[in-house]
């Protein structure tokens, strides 16, 4: 579950949580639920069918009509605006956050990818990551830490409580910036196929459900070194970096919940870029199959050191 869209706009709105999807099959047709949380946890039954297939993207993902249920006031829980452009692709406004003189920088050329991982304790030889958000603006130390940075270099998480009782906080170190540090913002469209699949935490309960880690925290996958054009008609795919994974930690164990922060000891996904088949009917025609382990991925080889 990446993103959701209203056509009368164009606007998007970003999930926090999610249930695993219901598949129910009558006949030709499949309806596909799933229950998402939006802002400030307002919860929505989402629904679409097979005959709601619109189309497929490069990277797998795919774009379907439906139907959503739930409070009447959706509008007041977007994330941002985007805007349709060639064959039925979506542009998303996003912003970066630097410094002036950056900045001004970047708005004169393109944004240059940053071999930094999330943490900001080590850098990758073989992706080159472009950082955006949907916050137009970083004025307090909250905002820092919706984009994964802490004045005082320490950031925590809650676990799930347990019957037993104990403590549930988990501190880490984290990218150490200050709000002064990202003072001026630089606005650009990216191309929602671009961004890297979202890394998740899974709670267990009944039923297991799962919640976006750093959610406003987003990620373009290039070529270690590459540029990033400030609009996604400029885009040369040869710039752009196939990221066909996304990790996965749990939030009822103290070093699991750190693994999406720290991008080792985490389950790995593997994206199925599968064919033109909706995703509806290519889950009936793979039941019971395993499509993993000879999935071959491309993850991050990491260094101490600037590369």
């Amino acid at each position: 579950m990446d993103t959701l869209y209203r056509n009368d706009g164009l606007v998007w709105f970003q999930p926090f949580f999610f249930t695993a999807n219901q598949l129910v099959k009558d006949g030709t047709e499949i309806t596909t639920t799933i229950y998402v949380d939006l802002s400030w946890g307002h919860r929505y039954e989402l629904r679409f069918m097979n005959s709601g297939f619109v189309r497929r993207y490069d990277d797998g993902s795919q774009l379907f009509r439906c139907t959503l249920r739930g409070p009447r006031h959706l509008m007041r829980l977007s994330s941002g605006t985007a805007r349709w452009y060639a064959n039925r692709r979506i542009a998303l406004k996003v912003f970066h956050h630097t410094t002036a003189l950056a900045a001004s920088q970047i708005k004169a050329s393109r944004l240059r990818a940053s071999s930094r991982n999330i943490l900001g304790d080590r850098y990758t030889s073989n992706y080159g990551y472009a950082y955006v958000t949907a916050l137009d603006r970083i004025s307090t130390v909250e905002d820092l830490a919706m984009i994964a940075m802490a004045d005082a270099g320490i950031v925590t998480y809650r676990l799930d409580p347990k019957p037993t009782g104990g403590e549930n906080i988990v501190a880490s170190s984290i990218y150490n910036q200050g709000v002064a540090d990202r003072a001026a913002a630089v606005s650009l469209e990216v191309d929602a196929a671009h961004l890297v699949p979202p890394y998740l935490w899974r709670h267990y309960g009944c039923p297991t459900y799962y919640e976006v880690f750093q959610p406003f925290n987003y990620r373009i996958a290039l070529q270690p070194g590459a540029e990033l054009p400030l609009q996604p008609e400029q885009v040369s795919p040869d710039i752009l970096k196939p990221h066909g994974f996304a990790l996965v930690g749990r939030t009822d164990d103290p070093m699991k919940i750190l693994a999406p922060l720290r991008e080792r000891d985490a389950e790995v996904l593997k994206v199925e870029l599968g064919d033109e088949t909706d995703l509806c009917t290519f889950w009936f025609e793979h039941a019971n199959t395993n499509l993993y382990d000879d999935k071959v991925i491309e993850l991050q080889a990491f260094e101490d050191t600037v590369p």
